[in-house]
């Protein structure tokens, strides 16, 4: 659903918005960003079914941590290309980095926490 919201917020502003604005020569290709986001959004929903399917006590949090960077990366697009809010987009992505950072810190710690001698 994220990714469905996400291809009907761009619709409109990629083919006239996004092509005009000013971008880094660093900028991905237009003809990454879909293929991108379908690989991205199918791992998380991968990750997702794998972390649901574990009896690990601690799933309830990974899974809220899991809902919180959906629901950032879902609010993103709609922000940045819908609204063409540029620096309100900055914000999303600024919020959604520690929740990334939390998840692979969860995941690196929990290795740790099994393996210490």
């Amino acid at each position: 659903m994220a990714a469905a919201g996400g291809g009907a917020a761009t619709r409109r502003s990629v083919a006239t918005w996004y092509p005009a604005l000013r971008k880094p020569s660093w900028t991905p290709p237009a003809q990454a960003f879909g293929p991108v986001w379908t690989v991205l959004y199918a791992q998380m929903a991968y990750s997702a079914q794998r972390v649901a399917g574990s009896s690990d006590s601690r799933r309830r949090r990974a899974l809220a941590l899991w809902w919180l960077q959906l629901g950032l990366n879902a609010a993103w697009t709609p922000v940045f290309f819908g609204a063409r809010r540029t620096g309100a987009g900055a914000v999303v992505i600024c919020a959604l980095l520690p929740a990334v950072a939390a998840t692979a810190a969860a995941l690196n710690l929990e290795i740790w926490r099994r393996n210490r001698s």
